[in-house]
């Protein structure tokens, strides 16, 4: 559907059920206005879900989920991120809802560590680098517990430029992870040339490596290889117990998935989750 050819429609969940219902939905004139003004109300906020070491069950820390809070109830980033890259406000909801992080940072282990996602549109603009790093010194974020999430299939094609930038941001002290890996596309050869600390593994094949014999190769591949590049492996989408048992004895480094810790607003502030399940060995 053409966004421009469609009326408007003036509320963000009116214009929802209208696109679900085949009635008309918003237009960019509704859409521009109502993701800045979200913005200077601070609506948009980040949830937190728990990053948790294979070995012995204890946190890493939390990839940080953005949120919209929005009059008519919470709206998830699918349905509104790929408007926001598109209208140029999705620097404006990052500084907004990093500005809400900065607190749960004071109150958190120091140790812990602070995973948010970057879109591809802004690594390819240099202004955008030195404005972010601007604000998490503004902030008084130690840039050392953030990292940034870059997802695979935003390397397609990848620049000189962009290459630039993700280095100006490893050199001003973040970490840098590969999102999403195996879905996109992405050659091999782009692990050699990044900074990249931490590899994701996509939730697709940890939904089905306990079924699909395949799905279980890929996972292990990964990790050898990640490993062999002295690069840390995370599982995304870990559900079950089995996926949890799997990955350790795949020596994954850590995992992320409803079975650890549903994405939450509150930092819960213990150091180890239960629900991990540690071996035997690590309570000894």
């Amino acid at each position: 559907m053409n966004l421009h050819e469609i009326d408007v429609v003036p509320d963000w969940f009116a214009a929802r059920a209208a696109l679900g219902t085949g009635r008309t939905g918003p237009t960019w004139s509704m859409i521009r206005p109502t993701l800045r003004e979200a913005v200077k109300r601070r609506e948009f906020y980040y949830e937190y879900q728990p990053i948790v070491s294979t070995s012995d069950c204890s946190l890493l820390g939390y990839e940080a989920l953005v949120r919209w809070r929005h009059a008519g109830g919470t709206v998830l980033p699918a349905d509104f991120i790929w408007i926001a890259e598109q209208t140029g406000t999705i620097a404006d909801i990052q500084s907004c809802a990093l500005s809400g992080m900065s607190e749960a940072l004071v109150v958190t282990d120091p140790g812990l560590t602070f995973a948010i996602n970057w879109s591809p549109s802004q690594l390819m603009r240099c202004e955008e680098i030195a404005r972010f790093i601007e604000l998490v010194h503004s902030l008084g974020i130690v840039p050392s517990r953030l990292t940034i999430e870059i997802t695979e299939g935003s390397l397609l094609n990848l620049s000189a430029a962009t290459l630039g930038n993700i280095g100006r941001l490893k050199q001003a002290g973040f970490a840098i992870a590969l999102d999403d890996f195996g879905t996109g596309y992405c050659g091999l050869g782009y692990l050699k040339d990044l900074p990249v600390e931490r590899l994701k593994i996509d939730q697709s094949f940890v939904r089905d490596m306990v079924a699909s014999p395949k799905a279980r190769t890929i996972v292990a591949a990964i990790v050898d290889l990640a490993h062999g590049l002295g690069i840390s492996v995370v599982a995304e989408g870990v559900e079950t117990v089995p996926q949890l048992e799997m990955l350790r004895a795949m020596q994954c480094d850590y995992v992320q998935g409803f079975l650890l810790g549903r994405p939450s607003a509150w930092i819960s502030g213990v150091s180890t989750i239960a629900a991990c399940h540690p071996p035997a060995e690590s309570l000894q």
